[in-house]
């Protein structure tokens, strides 16, 4: 910023109006040689005052003219010296002025500025003020909450110190507990052993006594047939299997003939009505409780009779019977003989008559 003549002018009159300021103000602008120069201007006055004074005797001494004028001379040779130094003098002060009339705009300047700065300081300082007011505050609140926390961790301490002393117990209890599941684990072992063995044997009897049963079935059936089957047939007797097997060898195929041998029992007899073929075959499998293998197996061997021209009905016999043997009876044609009672027999003769020979053969 520029300094301005209305700047110079407001200089100028204050220090008019402050004269105790022109002297801070001359030491800085002059030199210590302009600042003596009154005195040296009033010594010069003295001196010429002198001079006029020594003039004056010189125009009543013309004897002392030459010297005067000589001393004259010398004189006004030294003031003419020192006016070529006062000139100097007076342009560097000039000099010094104009640089001080700049620095004094920058100061003015730098002022303004500084101004400037001190209000935006003094803006932030509020703001900071404030901000230290309200951290001030949460400080507080924060100082009771940690209060608040070491109260709380105090007891979380106990707390944990409580559990701690009951976890050393629960791990003491595991460990006997698990001593002890140790050695239930070794009983169950051998428990389980010991089951399984029984499982086993338990198996094998029911294996041996589904045999027995099934044999001592067999045996009564072939014992008492004539019993279990005469309100349907008359003169019933066992098959005769050797000739039974050559007869067959000659119509069936070799594992046809081995299927039909493996039928448990074979019976023949005579139907009451004399429309009938002169002899039926009665191929029975035999099973304590009937299941659907046995009614299959029924089926398809008396089925192999028919294929070689023997009339022939299929009839599963046993003690019981489940419902899928049941299902699979009726839709085979099939006769079940549960425990001395025979169901499905008639149905059992419509199929063979329908599917098999119209003609008996001699047993």
């Amino acid at each position: 910023m520029p300094f301005e003549l209305r700047d110079f002018h407001d200089l100028v009159r204050l220090l008019r109006d402050h004269p105790e300021w022109r002297e801070e103000l001359r030491a800085l602008l002059l030199t210590q040689e302009l600042l003596t120069l009154p005195t040296t201007g009033a010594q010069l006055i003295l001196r010429l005052d002198q001079l006029t004074e020594t003039v004056a005797r010189l125009v009543e001494g013309q004897g002392q003219l030459t010297e005067g004028q000589q001393r004259l001379t010398d004189t006004v040779a030294q003031l003419s010296v020192r006016q070529h130094q006062l000139t100097d003098t007076v342009a560097h002060l000039t000099v010094r002025l104009d640089q001080l009339t700049e620095t004094v705009a920058e100061l003015s300047v730098r002022q303004h500025q500084l101004t400037d700065t001190v209000a935006h300081l003094t803006a932030r300082l509020d703001q900071l003020t404030e901000t230290v007011a309200h951290l001030t505050v949460r400080l507080d609140q924060l100082t009771e909450t940690v209060t608040h926390l070491t109260v709380r961790l105090d007891q979380l301490t106990e707390t944990v110190a409580e559990l701690s002393a009951r976890l050393d117990q629960l791990t003491e209890t595991v460990a006997q507990l698990t001593v002890r599941l140790d050695q239930l684990t070794e009983t169950v072992a051998r428990l389980a052993e010991g089951q399984e063995r029984l499982a086993e044997g338990q198996r094998h009897l029911e294996v041996q006594m589904g045999e027995m049963r099934g044999w001592f079935l067999e045996q009564r059936y072939r014992t008492y047939a004539a019993a279990y089957f005469g309100r349907f047939l008359r003169q019933v007797q066992l098959a005769h299997i050797g000739r039974l097997a050559d007869a067959l060898k000659e119509r069936l195929e070799e594992e046809e003939v081995a299927e039909v041998l493996l039928a448990d029992l074979i019976l023949t007899g005579r139907l009451p009505r004399p429309a009938g073929p002169l002899a039926i075959w009665v191929v029975l499998e035999i099973s304590a409780t009937i299941d659907r293998r046995d009614v299959e197996r029924a089926q398809r061997r008396a089925g192999l009779l028919r294929q070689a021209r023997y009339p022939a009905v299929g009839v599963a016999a046993g003690l019981e019977s489940t419902a899928g043997a049941r299902r699979a009876a009726g839709e085979a044609g099939v006769a079940l003989l549960l425990d001395g009672r025979i169901d499905g027999w008639q149905e059992a003769i419509d199929r063979m008559l329908v599917e098999g020979e119209t003609g008996g053969q001699s047993c």
